[in-house]
């Protein structure tokens, strides 16, 4: 699976002008197709398409500072994910972990991409593995909500349009 999110990733267009695609928006890309086949199990070549094209999140990071560090000072916990939740809820949390490292160097595109606030960067930035891990585990569902109506949308664009489109996904 890793190999066809590379593969995906290279294929991108790039936008006029914008010359070729950093290694960052490659991981962007990597992890909106991972979300969204999480969350629409299939995509269809307009989707892929989109996804492609999409220099941002689109899923945003629920959980508050307050409720990680509620969640991992707990000793037992009562809720238990099922597998294909704890994989993804680790890779995204791994995604922002090392998102919130950039932007807390002062990389002010990686609030725009991952939509983290300052205290969400500062508490993901100081997380261990094993942290990530109990997270992944142990919270209620995902950790993100998809923003599954945006990418829906992206089958009634003309695939010229779907540049501007994309960029319209900074916030929703």
């Amino acid at each position: 699976m890793l190999s066809t999110l590379v593969v995906a990733s290279r294929k991108r267009a790039s936008p006029p002008a914008a010359g070729l695609a950093s290694e960052g928006e490659d991981k962007v890309v990597a992890i909106n197709i991972r979300l969204a086949r999480h969350v629409h199990r299939e995509l269809d070549k307009r989707m892929t398409e989109y996804l492609n094209l999409t220099t941002v999140a689109l899923a945003r990071f629920t959980p508050t500072p307050d409720d990680l560090a509620s969640l991992l000072k707990r000793s037992a916990h009562k809720q238990e994910n099922p597998l294909d939740v704890v994989g993804i809820n680790r890779e995204y949390l791994e995604y922002l972990r090392d998102s919130s490292h950039d932007l807390l160097a002062g990389d002010v595109f990686a609030t725009v991409e991952t939509g983290l606030t300052r205290a969400q960067a500062v508490a993901l930035a100081h997380l261990s593995y094993a942290d990530l891990q109990t997270i992944a585990r142990h919270w209620p569902g995902t950790v993100f909500k998809f923003n599954g109506a945006r990418l829906a949308g992206s089958k009634v664009v003309h695939s010229r349009a779907a540049l501007f489109h994309t960029a319209a996904a900074v916030r929703f």
